[in-house]
């Protein structure tokens, strides 16, 4: 009996706590270049990760794995509903920023048992202003080409987590 008080409160107490984020490093900037295109949609093949970069120095990221062409894809972000509850969650979002050739991003990561949500950065090199190569965080995985592929209209980039 006594286990089970103790458990139901530790759940309890872990429920209704707020979940915190690690403030983000690289600050936010408006970017107005053109060594990037930001009209659009960057993936990779063939697991279809991709994010959307904005000129207000916000990126969202929509995660990998997605199963279907790029045309899937493209339709898939035609509905709001689809991706509506991304807006609730910090991994969704971070900031980028552009130093000549070079792609800095850093993004939240999802939330430990107890709600933190930590953050990771990746870099790379930009190709063209459609072709990246980024490096991924986890050394495994090396680095990835991204495609950019035009697309309109975008997901908003305003957001509870980035201001």
């Amino acid at each position: 009996m006594h286990k089970t008080i103790v458990f139901l409160v530790i759940l309890v107490t872990l429920s209704s706590s707020k979940c915190s984020r690690d403030d983000l490093r690289i600050e936010r900037q408006n970017y107005s270049g053109a060594t990037l295109r930001i009209d659009g949609i960057f993936y990779n093949k063939p697991q279809k990760a991709h994010f959307f970069l904005y000129r207000n120095g916000i990126i969202y990221n929509g995660g990998a794995g997605f199963n279907g062409s790029i045309k899937n894809l493209l339709e898939f972000y035609r509905t709001y509903e689809n991706y509506k509850n991304s807006y609730f969650l910090p991994y969704s979002w971070g900031v980028f920023r552009i130093d000549i050739d070079k792609i800095y991003i850093e993004k939240w990561v999802s939330g430990d048992a107890f709600g933190r949500y930590t953050t990771t950065k990746f870099d790379g090199v930009i190709i063209n202003d459609t072709t990246l190569l980024l490096n991924h965080p986890a050394e495994v995985i090396g680095v990835d080409t991204f495609y950019f592929h035009k697309f309109s209209p975008k997901p908003d980039s305003m957001n509870k987590f980035i201001k």
